[in-house]
Parts: structure tokens; sequence; C-alpha cells
């Protein structure tokens, strides 16, 4: 219900339409890796700062896909951030078996 919401709303997004019922159900979207996607947030976020121009969530977003590489490593998973930050909540959004602290990922040294 909440979904179908917000995917008709102002808010609705491709990820909602497309990727929101698989996060829901456990999948962290395996097709694409997590320091590919920490890398094209950087390179964004990095011209911003070139050309002054303000992009504080971006940057934010940017951070947390950075700790989510530190925490899980360089795999597939471009929604591991979400992962991170449910580990992080104690909670999760998930309706699916596993929980965030489950997720078979180590940390990786650093």
């Amino acid at each position: 219900m909440l979904r179908d919401a917000l995917a008709t709303s102002a808010a609705g997004t491709d990820f909602i339409r497309r990727d929101l019922d698989a996060l829901l159900d456990g999948d962290y979207l395996r097709s694409f890796g997590l320091d590919r996607c920490y890398e094209e947030l950087a390179t964004v976020t990095g011209i911003a700062r070139e050309l002054d121009v303000p992009f504080a969530l971006s940057e934010t977003v940017e951070e947390i896909h950075r700790r989510a590489l530190e925490r899980f490593g360089p795999v597939d998973g471009e929604l591991l951030a979400v992962a991170l930050l449910e580990e992080e909540a104690g909670a999760r959004l998930r309706h699916g078996p596993e929980a965030a602290g489950e997720l078979g990922h180590k940390r990786v040294a650093g």
C-alpha cells in the first residue's frame, strides 16, 4: 500500500516503481558493484565541489556509500548502503527472512 502511494505521488521514482519491492524482499541489487557506485558518486560530487555547486544531499549519499564500502568491501550490491543503514539503526526495512547483520559479508580490514 505504501509503495503504491509513493509510486503514484510526487515522490514516485523509477527506484520506487522498479526496485523497492526487491529491496523489501532482501535483494540489494547485486548486479552492480558497491565500489563502482561509490566511484560514480565520488566523481559527481567532486565535479560539484570543483564548480562550487551545492550538493549536500549527494555528498551525504556518497559518505554513506563510502562507509558501506568499508563495511562490506568491493562486492556486488548497489543497495548495500541500505544494509549498512539497517545495521546502524538496528532495524530492517526488509520483510524477508535475512536480518541486516546476517548478510554473510565480512568486514574488510582497513
